[in-house]
Protein backbone atom coordinates (compact mmCIF):
# COMPACT_ATOMS: atom_id res chain seq x y z
CA UNK A 1 0.00 0.00 0.00
CA UNK A 2 1.24 3.46 -0.85
CA UNK A 3 -0.24 6.68 0.51
CA UNK A 4 0.52 9.82 -1.48
CA UNK A 5 -0.23 13.21 0.01
CA UNK A 6 -0.48 16.37 -2.02
CA UNK A 7 -1.73 19.95 -1.72
CA UNK A 8 -4.59 20.71 -4.10
CA UNK A 9 -5.36 24.06 -5.75
CA UNK A 10 -7.60 25.23 -2.91
CA UNK A 11 -4.75 24.69 -0.43
CA UNK A 12 -6.25 21.57 1.16
CA UNK A 13 -4.29 18.42 1.82
CA UNK A 14 -5.43 15.48 -0.32
CA UNK A 15 -4.50 11.84 0.12
CA UNK A 16 -4.50 9.06 -2.45
CA UNK A 17 -4.20 5.45 -1.38
CA UNK A 18 -2.81 2.96 -3.88
CA UNK A 19 -2.76 -0.80 -3.34
CA UNK A 20 -0.99 -3.03 -5.86
CA UNK A 21 -0.78 -0.08 -8.22
CA UNK A 22 -4.53 0.58 -8.14
CA UNK A 23 -6.04 3.76 -6.71
CA UNK A 24 -8.26 2.71 -3.76
CA UNK A 25 -8.92 6.04 -2.00
CA UNK A 26 -12.67 5.82 -2.58
CA UNK A 27 -13.17 2.58 -0.59
CA UNK A 28 -10.16 2.35 1.75
CA UNK A 29 -10.27 6.04 2.59
CA UNK A 30 -13.70 5.65 4.18
CA UNK A 31 -12.53 2.63 6.19
CA UNK A 32 -9.47 4.50 7.40
CA UNK A 33 -11.57 7.54 8.33
CA UNK A 34 -13.97 5.38 10.36
CA UNK A 35 -11.10 3.56 12.10
CA UNK A 36 -9.39 6.88 12.90
CA UNK A 37 -12.64 8.31 14.30
CA UNK A 38 -13.01 5.24 16.52
CA UNK A 39 -9.45 5.65 17.78
CA UNK A 40 -9.88 9.36 18.44
CA UNK A 41 -9.30 10.06 22.12
CA UNK A 42 -9.71 13.60 23.50
CA UNK A 43 -7.40 12.73 26.42
CA UNK A 44 -4.58 11.89 24.03
CA UNK A 45 -5.26 14.99 21.95
CA UNK A 46 -4.80 17.05 25.12
CA UNK A 47 -1.42 15.42 25.66
CA UNK A 48 -0.39 16.27 22.10
CA UNK A 49 -1.42 19.92 22.47
CA UNK A 50 2.05 20.66 23.83
CA UNK A 51 3.55 19.43 20.55
CA UNK A 52 2.00 22.21 18.46
CA UNK A 53 4.90 24.65 19.05
CA UNK A 54 7.32 21.98 17.84
CA UNK A 55 5.36 21.53 14.61
CA UNK A 56 5.24 25.31 14.18
CA UNK A 57 9.04 25.39 14.27
CA UNK A 58 9.16 23.32 11.10
CA UNK A 59 7.45 26.12 9.17
CA UNK A 60 10.03 28.76 10.14
CA UNK A 61 12.58 29.36 7.40
CA UNK A 62 14.50 32.28 8.92
CA UNK A 63 17.38 30.95 11.05
CA UNK A 64 17.32 33.77 13.61
CA UNK A 65 13.55 33.49 14.11
CA UNK A 66 13.83 29.71 14.38
CA UNK A 67 16.58 29.92 16.99
CA UNK A 68 14.71 32.50 19.06
CA UNK A 69 11.47 30.49 18.95
CA UNK A 70 13.32 27.21 19.63
CA UNK A 71 14.85 28.67 22.78
CA UNK A 72 11.45 29.89 23.93
CA UNK A 73 9.86 26.49 23.34
CA UNK A 74 12.68 24.44 24.84
CA UNK A 75 12.82 26.67 27.90
CA UNK A 76 9.09 26.28 28.45
CA UNK A 77 9.05 22.55 27.80
CA UNK A 78 11.90 21.27 29.92
CA UNK A 79 9.76 19.72 32.67
CA UNK A 80 8.22 16.25 32.66
CA UNK A 81 5.15 15.85 34.85
CA UNK A 82 3.63 12.61 36.13
CA UNK A 83 0.40 14.32 37.10
CA UNK A 84 -0.79 14.03 33.51
CA UNK A 85 -0.67 10.22 33.73
CA UNK A 86 -4.01 8.67 34.59
CA UNK A 87 -4.64 5.61 36.69
CA UNK A 88 -6.59 2.89 34.87
CA UNK A 89 -10.33 2.86 35.43
CA UNK A 90 -11.71 0.16 37.75
CA UNK A 91 -15.04 -0.08 35.95
CA UNK A 92 -15.96 -3.15 33.94
CA UNK A 93 -15.99 -6.88 34.61
CA UNK A 94 -14.21 -8.66 37.47
CA UNK A 95 -11.13 -9.46 35.37
CA UNK A 96 -10.86 -5.89 34.13
CA UNK A 97 -11.32 -4.49 37.66
CA UNK A 98 -8.74 -6.89 39.10
CA UNK A 99 -6.23 -6.00 36.39
CA UNK A 100 -6.91 -2.29 36.94
CA UNK A 101 -6.41 -2.67 40.71
CA UNK A 102 -3.09 -4.48 40.11
CA UNK A 103 -2.00 -1.70 37.73
CA UNK A 104 -2.96 0.95 40.27
CA UNK A 105 -1.00 -0.86 42.99
CA UNK A 106 2.07 -1.20 40.76
CA UNK A 107 1.77 2.48 39.80
CA UNK A 108 1.58 3.62 43.40
CA UNK A 109 4.56 1.43 44.37
CA UNK A 110 6.69 2.74 41.50
CA UNK A 111 5.57 6.37 41.55
CA UNK A 112 8.24 7.39 44.09
CA UNK A 113 11.03 5.95 41.92
CA UNK A 114 9.55 7.60 38.82
CA UNK A 115 9.31 10.96 40.57
CA UNK A 116 12.92 10.69 41.77
CA UNK A 117 14.13 9.89 38.23
CA UNK A 118 12.00 12.62 36.69
CA UNK A 119 13.27 15.18 39.19
CA UNK A 120 16.84 14.48 38.08
CA UNK A 121 15.86 14.39 34.42
CA UNK A 122 14.09 17.73 34.79
CA UNK A 123 17.19 19.24 36.41
CA UNK A 124 19.31 18.00 33.49
CA UNK A 125 16.79 19.32 30.96
CA UNK A 126 16.68 22.71 32.65
CA UNK A 127 20.50 22.90 32.74
CA UNK A 128 20.59 22.00 29.06
CA UNK A 129 18.10 24.75 28.21
CA UNK A 130 20.04 27.32 30.20
CA UNK A 131 23.33 26.19 28.63
CA UNK A 132 21.87 26.34 25.14
CA UNK A 133 20.51 29.84 25.68
CA UNK A 134 23.90 30.95 27.07
CA UNK A 135 25.70 29.39 24.09
CA UNK A 136 23.41 31.26 21.70
CA UNK A 137 24.07 34.56 23.51
CA UNK A 138 27.84 33.93 23.31
CA UNK A 139 27.67 33.09 19.59
CA UNK A 140 25.60 36.20 18.88
CA UNK A 141 28.08 38.38 20.79
CA UNK A 142 31.00 36.74 18.98
CA UNK A 143 29.29 37.23 15.60
CA UNK A 144 28.63 40.89 16.38
CA UNK A 145 32.27 41.42 17.36
CA UNK A 146 33.51 39.67 14.23
CA UNK A 147 31.13 41.71 12.07
CA UNK A 148 32.44 44.92 13.67
CA UNK A 149 36.05 43.82 13.00
CA UNK A 150 35.23 43.01 9.37
CA UNK A 151 33.61 46.43 8.89
CA UNK A 152 36.65 48.13 10.48
CA UNK A 153 39.01 46.20 8.19
CA UNK A 154 36.91 47.06 5.14
CA UNK A 155 37.10 50.76 6.08
CA UNK A 156 40.88 50.53 6.45
CA UNK A 157 41.21 48.83 3.06
CA UNK A 158 39.01 51.47 1.41
CA UNK A 159 41.09 54.26 2.99
CA UNK A 160 44.31 52.68 1.71
CA UNK A 161 42.85 52.27 -1.76
CA UNK A 162 41.72 55.91 -1.79
CA UNK A 163 45.11 57.04 -0.51
CA UNK A 164 46.98 55.10 -3.26
CA UNK A 165 44.77 56.36 -6.05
Amino acid sequence: MIAVSNMNQSGKQTLWIKVAGKERSHDLGDEISVAAANLQNPDLEGLLADERPIRELLAISDEETFLTRYLEVSGARNQIDLNRCKLPSTSGGITKRTLALVRQLVWRLNKFAFEWLLFHLNVINEQQSISLAHEVRLRRKENAELQARIEALEKRVLKKEEHHS
